[in-house]
């Protein structure tokens, strides 16, 4: 028996380098495919757009003439997270004040 190990040694160490080879593949694959599932992306960059005030012109009809009229828009303000996921690709998320206060750049946002 050990006369067949010695005359096949560097059979088995190709096949062990081969199955390691296939495993390490196959857990790392396995992680990066968790990692997708579970995290949206990592934050590149965070961005606050306060609340603003914008006047609209608009015509409007009244007593029988044609009138131009400011009308007010408000626009609320925005808390957002560009974020890169692990295919390189970038997303941008709008999240809320205790998510844009709670999160750094480089950190993981989860789904």
């Amino acid at each position: 028996m050990m006369e067949w190990f010695y005359k096949h040694r560097c059979k088995i160490h190709a096949l062990a380098l081969i199955c390691n080879f296939g495993l390490g593949m196959f857990v790392g694959y396995r992680i990066v495919e968790h990692e997708a599932k579970t995290y949206i992306g990592t934050v590149i960059k965070k961005d606050y757009q306060p609340s603003e005030i914008k006047y609209e012109r608009r015509e409007e009809w009244s007593d029988g003439k044609l009138k131009v009229v400011k009308v007010p828009e408000r626009a609320e303000e925005q808390y957002s997270f560009l974020l890169k996921d692990v295919f390189g690709n970038q997303t941008t998320v709008f999240v809320t004040k205790e998510e844009y206060k709670q999160f750094e750049i480089g950190d993981k946002y989860r789904r």
